[in-house]
Parts: structure tokens; C-alpha cells; sequence
């Protein structure tokens, strides 16, 4: 219960950008949960709030956690493929997306972030579907650059 209580707040931290507040809470969550689940949720946050202040290799070393503890957890991929995005490393970040979207079809964030990273390689026809699944479920981002695609196939 304490567990799931710090797994929380440390989340919303994250949403709010209280970095250092959401990696303590999130720390503690990883001390003290009894629960797999919860722990291997809490290192892939734990990972994303890494990432977000730039402190790739604990992300790094935090989605590795995650994926040991829950080998299918979907956002501990994406997390991964993100930081792999940001550091351009795009064909490690397209196969971490693409296993994200194995895992769970119905991510948006996935979906949007397979068809960037194709697009941002000059595959947009590849990429273009991924957008469009993204914007089906509800990316608005997808929805802002589908027209900048299309444009750009448009005028090849």
C-alpha cells in the first residue's frame, strides 16, 4: 500500500516536472514494493525521469531493470527507444518501438513515435501508417504532422 502510494506521487511528479521529487519517490518504491509489477513500473518511470534531465545512462541502466523484472512491459521499451531517439541512435530506437507496438498494438505514443523516426529516415511511406494508427488513437501530434507527409509524398 505505502508502495503504490510513493509509485504515485513519484508519477505525478514526473507530469509535473519535479524530477528530483519523482526519482526519490520512485526510488523508494523500487526499495520497498513486494510486488514485480510495481517494481518494474517504477524502474521504467524511474527511467523516463532520467531521461527527461538527460541522465541517459541511469535511464538506460533503469529500462534494463524494467525489461529484466517484465519482459513485456510496452513503456519500458518506448522509454528506451526514446532516449535512443534523442541520442540518434534510430535504428535501436525503431526496434524498441517496434517491439513496444508488438507488445501492445494500441499505444499511440509508439505508433507516433515508429512512424517519426521512419519519416525522419526518408521512409515515409513506411512511416506514414504508423502516424495514422497514432492519430486513430487519438495522437494530436499525429494529427499535426500527417498533412506535412502527405505533402511531402505528394511532391516527390
Amino acid at each position: 500500500m505505502l508502495a503504490q502510494a510513493y509509485f504515485s506521487r513519484g508519477n505525478t511528479y514526473t507530469d509535473i516536472q519535479k524530477y528530483e521529487k519523482a526519482l526519490e519517490d520512485l526510488t523508494q518504491t523500487i526499495k520497498i514494493s513486494t510486488e514485480p509489477k510495481i517494481i518494474a513500473l517504477a524502474y521504467a518511470r524511474r527511467g523516463e525521469t532520467h531521461a527527461h534531465i538527460q541522465q541517459y545512462d541511469e535511464a538506460f541502466s533503469d529500462f534494463a531493470q524494467a525489461i529484466k523484472l517484465q519482459p513485456d512491459l510496452a513503456l519500458a521499451y518506448v522509454g528506451r527507444g526514446t532516449v535512443y531517439h534523442t541520442l540518434q541512435q534510430y535504428a535501436l530506437a525503431l526496434s524498441d518501438y517496434m517491439h513496444a507496438i508488438k507488445l501492445n498494438p494500441d499505444d499511440a505514443r509508439s505508433q507516433f513515435n515508429a512512424g517519426a523516426v521512419l519519416c525522419s529516415q526518408g521512409e515515409l511511406n513506411k512511416g506514414l501508417p504508423y502516424l495514422e494508427k497514432a492519430k486513430q488513437l487519438g495522437h494530436v501530434r499525429a494529427a499535426q504532422v500527417i498533412p506535412q507527409v502527405k505533402q511531402m509524398l505528394n511532391g516527390r
